[in-house]
């Protein structure tokens, strides 16, 4: 699961308000991608509204094995361990 936001860690956000479904997915596949390559752990903050995009991503998310979690207080928000 998703470690809990250190007091004063700071996450990189990305909003998918105005994407299409598909390009929402291959953003995040893309990112996912690009940190793994580059050997580095980061957690990404994601904007998805609570639409089709939201659900797509988190079964997206848990069929790839990513830890992720609503924020709190806000489900149009994911928060995504990338290791």
């Amino acid at each position: 699961m998703v470690r809990k936001q250190q007091k004063n860690e700071i996450f990189t956000t990305y909003d998918l308000h105005g994407y299409k479904l598909e390009d929402a997915i291959d953003f995040i596949e893309n990112l996912i991608g690009t940190i793994r390559l580059a050997g580095n752990e980061e957690i990404i903050k994601v904007i998805t509204g609570r639409g089709i995009i939201r659900t797509r991503l988190k079964k997206y998310l848990e069929a790839i094995g990513v830890d992720h979690r609503f924020e709190h207080g806000n489900d149009g928000v994911i928060i995504i361990l990338v290791d």
